[in-house]
């Protein structure tokens, strides 16, 4: 399990040796995102469904741009050096795959976990609605999600990476993810809840610290879950 510290020190390499690059690519994350938001709230103030739309697209926008970041991971991890460039080509090449994993995500993770609370009652059903479940089972039903969506997300990780550096489909990238994911997961498991706890401190620092997870953490967390895929794919 220790290894995913020689991982994380191999991407911090790759990283500060592009940190203008990584930069400049989170700013423009940032950028649009901030756009894009304030133009949806101008049209939700004008036409409440139009507003929701372009909510919806921000956030889609985001993700994929988000997600196009992998592509300079790669890249600086196999040839040393990436530019912001990488990210335009990857965005263009690949947006729909990328897209189609995020979506994907969204529902392999939410689907169990609705399922689940189906069976423990937890769903409202009215606007009078009452839990089914009180005191230690609500509170056994909520560590199971919670267990359950870690590793659900843990599994289904890799997918964005093996999408990037394979140049595979969305399926077979979430099967590419979930083989790596399985054979490796104390590794994979402990350098998401390393990246997870540092962000979540980092994040109660007020504005210092979200740019420094913006900036630094969500960056540096691209490359070391590209390093680990193409490392722990062989």
């Amino acid at each position: 399990m220790a290894k995913f510290v020689d991982y994380i020190t191999k991407a911090s390499g790759a990283f500060w040796s592009n940190f203008f690059s990584f930069f400049g690519a989170m700013l423009l994350l940032v950028l649009v995102l901030a756009v894009l938001i304030v133009v949806a709230s101008f049209a939700m103030a004008a036409n409440y469904g139009l507003g929701l739309i372009l909510v919806l697209l921000a956030i889609a926008a985001a993700a994929v741009i988000r997600a196009s970041i992998y592509g300079m991971a790669a890249e600086a991890l196999k040839k040393g050096k990436t530019s912001i460039g990488t990210l335009f080509s990857t965005f263009r090449e690949k947006w729909a795959t990328l897209l189609g994993i995020e979506i994907a995500s969204a529902v392999i993770i939410a689907l169990p976990l609705l399922l689940l609370l189906l069976v423990a009652g937890g769903l409202p059903t009215s606007s009078s609605y009452a839990p089914a479940f009180t005191g230690s089972v609500s509170i056994i039903v909520i560590l199971c999600i919670v267990v359950l969506a870690v590793i659900i997300a843990v599994l289904i990780l890799l997918a964005i990476p093996a999408a990037v550096c394979d140049g595979t489909g969305v399926i077979q990238s979430l099967k590419a993810s979930f083989g790596v994911a399985k054979s490796h997961f104390a590794s994979l498991f402990a350098m998401y809840v390393t990246f997870t706890i540092i962000g979540g401190v980092l994040g109660l620092i007020p504005v210092v610290g979200t740019i420094a997870v913006l900036l630094l953490i969500e960056p540096l967390a691209t490359v070391a879950f590209t390093e680990f895929y193409l490392k722990s794919k062989a």
